[in-house]
Protein backbone atom coordinates (compact mmCIF):
# COMPACT_ATOMS: atom_id res chain seq x y z
CA UNK A 1 0.00 0.00 0.00
CA UNK A 2 1.48 3.32 -1.06
CA UNK A 3 1.15 6.66 0.76
CA UNK A 4 -1.51 7.96 -1.64
CA UNK A 5 -3.77 4.97 -1.02
CA UNK A 6 -3.25 5.34 2.75
CA UNK A 7 -4.16 9.02 2.58
CA UNK A 8 -7.31 8.30 0.54
CA UNK A 9 -8.27 5.50 2.94
CA UNK A 10 -7.83 7.78 5.97
CA UNK A 11 -9.62 10.79 4.50
CA UNK A 12 -12.48 8.82 2.96
CA UNK A 13 -12.73 6.69 6.12
CA UNK A 14 -13.26 9.75 8.30
CA UNK A 15 -15.79 11.29 5.93
CA UNK A 16 -17.60 8.01 5.28
CA UNK A 17 -17.76 7.14 8.98
CA UNK A 18 -19.41 10.47 9.74
CA UNK A 19 -21.83 10.18 6.82
CA UNK A 20 -22.73 6.59 7.70
CA UNK A 21 -23.52 7.37 11.34
CA UNK A 22 -25.56 10.42 10.36
CA UNK A 23 -27.46 8.38 7.75
CA UNK A 24 -28.20 5.68 10.33
CA UNK A 25 -29.30 8.16 13.00
CA UNK A 26 -31.55 9.87 10.47
CA UNK A 27 -33.18 6.53 9.66
CA UNK A 28 -33.68 5.85 13.37
CA UNK A 29 -35.10 9.34 13.84
CA UNK A 30 -37.55 8.71 10.99
CA UNK A 31 -38.66 5.50 12.70
CA UNK A 32 -39.15 7.43 15.95
CA UNK A 33 -41.24 10.02 14.11
CA UNK A 34 -43.39 7.34 12.50
CA UNK A 35 -43.94 5.84 15.95
CA UNK A 36 -44.89 9.27 17.34
CA UNK A 37 -47.29 9.84 14.46
CA UNK A 38 -48.86 6.44 15.05
CA UNK A 39 -49.24 7.12 18.79
CA UNK A 40 -50.70 10.58 18.08
CA UNK A 41 -53.18 9.12 15.61
CA UNK A 42 -54.15 6.37 18.05
CA UNK A 43 -54.77 8.90 20.84
CA UNK A 44 -56.85 11.10 18.55
CA UNK A 45 -59.02 8.17 17.47
CA UNK A 46 -59.39 6.81 21.00
CA UNK A 47 -60.32 10.06 22.76
CA UNK A 48 -61.38 13.30 21.08
CA UNK A 49 -61.13 15.29 24.32
CA UNK A 50 -57.57 14.17 25.09
CA UNK A 51 -55.56 17.38 25.56
CA UNK A 52 -52.11 15.89 26.04
CA UNK A 53 -51.38 14.86 22.47
CA UNK A 54 -48.88 16.14 19.97
CA UNK A 55 -50.15 17.89 16.86
CA UNK A 56 -49.52 15.73 13.78
CA UNK A 57 -48.31 18.77 11.82
CA UNK A 58 -45.32 19.11 14.13
CA UNK A 59 -44.33 15.49 13.61
CA UNK A 60 -44.83 15.75 9.84
CA UNK A 61 -42.60 18.86 9.62
CA UNK A 62 -39.96 17.07 11.67
CA UNK A 63 -40.22 14.02 9.42
CA UNK A 64 -39.83 16.17 6.31
CA UNK A 65 -36.70 17.81 7.69
CA UNK A 66 -35.20 14.49 8.75
CA UNK A 67 -36.07 12.95 5.36
CA UNK A 68 -34.11 15.70 3.63
CA UNK A 69 -31.13 15.01 5.92
CA UNK A 70 -31.39 11.28 5.17
CA UNK A 71 -31.43 11.89 1.43
CA UNK A 72 -28.54 14.36 1.65
CA UNK A 73 -26.32 12.03 3.69
CA UNK A 74 -27.15 9.08 1.46
CA UNK A 75 -26.41 11.12 -1.67
CA UNK A 76 -23.09 12.39 -0.27
CA UNK A 77 -22.11 8.86 0.72
CA UNK A 78 -22.87 7.58 -2.78
CA UNK A 79 -21.07 10.54 -4.37
CA UNK A 80 -17.98 9.97 -2.22
CA UNK A 81 -17.96 6.26 -3.01
CA UNK A 82 -18.08 6.97 -6.74
CA UNK A 83 -15.45 9.72 -6.46
CA UNK A 84 -12.95 7.54 -4.61
CA UNK A 85 -13.35 4.68 -7.07
CA UNK A 86 -13.37 6.65 -10.32
CA UNK A 87 -11.11 9.61 -9.61
CA UNK A 88 -8.63 8.09 -7.19
CA UNK A 89 -8.85 4.41 -8.09
CA UNK A 90 -9.42 3.32 -4.50
CA UNK A 91 -10.23 -0.38 -4.33
CA UNK A 92 -12.08 -1.97 -1.45
CA UNK A 93 -10.21 -5.27 -1.66
CA UNK A 94 -6.69 -4.68 -0.35
CA UNK A 95 -4.95 -3.28 2.75
CA UNK A 96 -6.42 0.15 2.05
CA UNK A 97 -9.88 -1.28 2.62
CA UNK A 98 -8.90 -2.54 6.08
CA UNK A 99 -7.55 0.89 6.97
CA UNK A 100 -10.72 2.49 5.60
CA UNK A 101 -12.97 0.19 7.66
CA UNK A 102 -10.99 0.81 10.86
CA UNK A 103 -11.04 4.60 10.42
CA UNK A 104 -14.73 4.67 9.40
CA UNK A 105 -15.71 2.54 12.41
CA UNK A 106 -13.62 4.66 14.78
CA UNK A 107 -15.21 7.84 13.45
CA UNK A 108 -18.71 6.39 13.67
CA UNK A 109 -18.13 5.11 17.21
CA UNK A 110 -16.77 8.49 18.29
CA UNK A 111 -20.04 10.09 17.15
CA UNK A 112 -22.33 7.69 19.06
CA UNK A 113 -22.97 10.07 22.01
CA UNK A 114 -24.07 12.82 19.61
CA UNK A 115 -26.24 10.31 17.77
CA UNK A 116 -27.91 9.30 21.01
CA UNK A 117 -28.59 12.95 21.89
CA UNK A 118 -30.07 13.55 18.43
CA UNK A 119 -32.40 10.57 18.66
CA UNK A 120 -33.51 11.55 22.18
CA UNK A 121 -34.21 15.08 20.93
CA UNK A 122 -36.34 13.73 18.07
CA UNK A 123 -38.15 11.44 20.49
CA UNK A 124 -38.94 14.39 22.76
CA UNK A 125 -40.13 16.48 19.82
CA UNK A 126 -42.42 13.74 18.56
CA UNK A 127 -43.61 12.18 21.83
CA UNK A 128 -43.61 14.77 24.63
CA UNK A 129 -46.63 17.00 24.81
CA UNK A 130 -45.88 20.73 24.30
CA UNK A 131 -42.09 20.22 24.04
CA UNK A 132 -41.93 21.34 20.41
CA UNK A 133 -44.17 24.36 21.00
CA UNK A 134 -42.16 25.51 24.03
CA UNK A 135 -38.91 25.12 22.12
CA UNK A 136 -40.27 27.12 19.16
CA UNK A 137 -41.49 29.90 21.43
CA UNK A 138 -38.15 30.06 23.22
CA UNK A 139 -36.29 30.30 19.91
CA UNK A 140 -38.63 33.06 18.72
CA UNK A 141 -38.00 35.05 21.90
CA UNK A 142 -34.22 34.69 21.56
CA UNK A 143 -34.14 35.61 17.86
Amino acid sequence: MDIFTAFIALAWGIIAGYLIIRFIDSLIALAVCVHGLYISRWQRLADKTHTGRIKPGIILRLMARISLFTLAFGFLLHLGYNLTQRQFGFNYDDAGAILWVVVACATALSRLPATRRRVVFVWRMSHEYDYAEKRRRTQMLRG
